[in-house]
């Protein structure tokens, strides 16, 4: 909390003509002139750039693709932006060439693929397919963070 001089009391961000401030998550003031890199601030996690801005919209960091709402805060989890939907982990990392939660991701992170898949045991192990008949076989693929590989009959090796 922020007490300025004219008596009003500001949560989260107070700004003045030359400095900008907010609070981060142990309520200590930050000066946000100073900021660079990562930061979490009021338990949500914002990237400030060389000129100490929160990056807005996609941003590509340390060869990483993140979403970054109106106000800076990164997003994570499940996302429709413009129309589409992307997946963006628990560190906020887009997902791509991927599955998660049975849903196909291309390169670009765009979930487009109708089908949902599902892993499927049977006597002879398990495999990885949709209800369009599909199925995971000669490939690895990552499923929800993790690398399975299959073999020709589609099941994991």
């Amino acid at each position: 909390m922020y007490i300025p001089i004219e008596g009003f009391t500001v949560y989260g961000y107070a700004f003045t003509e030359a400095e900008r401030y907010a609070y981060d998550n142990d309520m200590t003031f930050v000066n946000l002139n100073e900021l660079r890199g990562w930061k979490i601030i009021n338990g949500s996690w914002y990237y400030f750039n060389t000129s100490g801005e929160a990056q807005t919209g996609w941003s590509n960091i340390g060869g990483k693709w993140y979403f970054f709402n109106d106000k800076g805060v990164m997003k994570t989890g499940w996302q429709e932006i413009d129309g589409k939907n992307y997946y963006l982990k628990k560190s906020g990392e887009m997902a791509a060439k991927e599955w998660i939660g049975g849903y196909r991701l291309n390169s670009n992170g765009t979930w487009t693929y109708e089908y949902k898949a599902a892993g499927k045991k049977d006597d002879k192990g398990w495999r990885y397919a949709d209800a369009s008949g599909w199925y995971a076989k000669n490939t690895t693929i990552m499923i929800d963070g993790k690398s399975y590989t299959f073999n020709a009959d589609g099941y994991i090796n």
